[in-house]
């Protein structure tokens, strides 16, 4: 830890290391330093996912000027880390419960302002993010059918479920040619929910203070973006997302027909993370969010 902040501070000392919230994958540290007196933030990286770490570097190079979000100060690949400017705040998941609902509604209309700002980073194709697009495609279609695909067979494999497989198939393929309607991929952040979204409060109220965790970044369908706000918004939360679309602006034409699309597309994937890691409470929630999709 030394090295990576002499690497941006020379001479600083460190004067704790906090946890902080998040980092599943990789632990984010706040390391508090004198001389001078600055707070940072080291995200590490297994040695197995360092990948990840050109990835983000190359992702938060890349939003506009006006997204609020960390500065990266230093990339270290042997040591599989990052060191970034600390932010101020905390994450809204953490306190979103708790906020009045004019208060909340306001982080989200803030939200939707960001969103839109990212989602004006035009994009070459198609794809996953590394330190380009990772195997790009030319065309929406190619590109989600791709990830249906993939994610569907990991659903039949492992949920003993065929009518729901099937029904899921039907929804889909009756539905494809929405993905055509897409034919510009922009910057999309792919996890943008309160648990990636920092606040903090001033004397004139909360505000967004910046947006973290680069990680699932793609070039893709705005509406991609939206639906996986949509999704993982918790309960508390969900009469605020028209708070969010207002401030966002214009949606893409397809937004009433494609929601759900990409919104069971979120579902899916989300259940297959869940049963490749054994994690099993939230599998029968999440096909019953599905269930519900498909029938309409």
């Amino acid at each position: 830890m030394e090295d990576l902040v002499q690497a941006v501070h020379p001479g600083a000392a460190i004067r704790e290391v906090l946890t902080r919230t998040g980092g599943e994958i990789a632990p984010v540290v706040e390391v508090v330093c004198t001389n001078p007196d600055v707070r940072l933030i080291v995200k590490t990286y297994p040695s197995d996912q360092r990948w990840k770490l050109a990835k983000e570097r190359h992702v938060y190079g890349l939003l506009p000027e006006d997204v609020p979000a960390p500065r990266v100060l230093h990339a270290s690949r042997e040591k599989g880390a990052l060191v970034l400017t600390c932010l101020p705040g905390q994450p809204l998941s953490e306190i979103s419960a708790s906020l009045p609902p004019d208060e909340l509604h306001d982080l989200y209309t803030q939200m939707g302002r960001i969103l839109a700002s990212i989602h004006r980073r035009r994009m070459d194709a198609f794809g996953y993010i590394v330190d380009g697009v990772y195997e790009p495609v030319p065309t929406n279609t190619e590109y989600m059918t791709s990830h249906f695909t993939r994610h569907l067979r990991t659903f039949r494999d492992r949920s003993n479920d065929p009518d729901l497989v099937q029904r899921i198939q039907k929804y889909v393929d009756q539905r494809t040619d929405l993905w055509r309607l897409c034919d510009t991929p922009v910057l999309c952040h792919n996890d943008f929910h309160e648990g990636n979204v920092l606040v903090d409060k001033t004397p004139d109220g909360w505000h967004v203070t910046g947006i973290i965790d680069m990680e699932n970044a793609v070039a893709a369908d705005p509406l991609l973006d939206l639906a996986k706000t949509d999704s993982y918004a918790p309960a508390h939360s969900r009469p605020h997302l028209d708070g969010l679309r207002n401030a966002y602006g214009d949606q893409p034409p397809t937004w009433p027909e494609a929601f759900p699309l990409y919104r069971l597309h979120h579902a899916l994937e989300l259940w297959g993370w869940f049963a490749t890691n054994n994690n099993k409470p939230p599998l029968e929630s999440l096909a019953n969010d599905m269930r519900e999709i498909v029938h309409g």
